[in-house]
């Protein structure tokens, strides 16, 4: 687990959807990557630099699942997600 500063990301487990606040990307691109256990990225959704707090959907078979938030090139959040039916 890696956390730089108080981000979360949550309900976990999750079905459609997680939620991610507290983050702060400042003038830098954040993006969200869900790998699977093999490290094979599974999703990758753009996040808007001007928003501390957002749902995004999830298109992921069960399982479980690494989940990164990257603002620019460095790794701001490492989790471990569960996703459910």
């Amino acid at each position: 687990l890696i956390n730089k500063g108080k981000t979360l990301i949550f309900p976990n487990p999750a079905k459609d959807y997680i939620k991610i606040a507290n983050f702060d990307p400042g003038d830098k691109k954040p993006v969200i990557q869900f790998f699977d256990i093999s490290g094979k990225l599974c999703q990758e959704t753009k996040l808007s630099n001007f928003v501390r707090s957002m749902k995004i959907p999830i298109s992921l078979k069960p399982g479980m699942y690494i989940t990164r938030l990257k603002i620019g090139e460095t790794v701001h959040y490492v989790q471990k997600l569960i996703v459910v039916n």
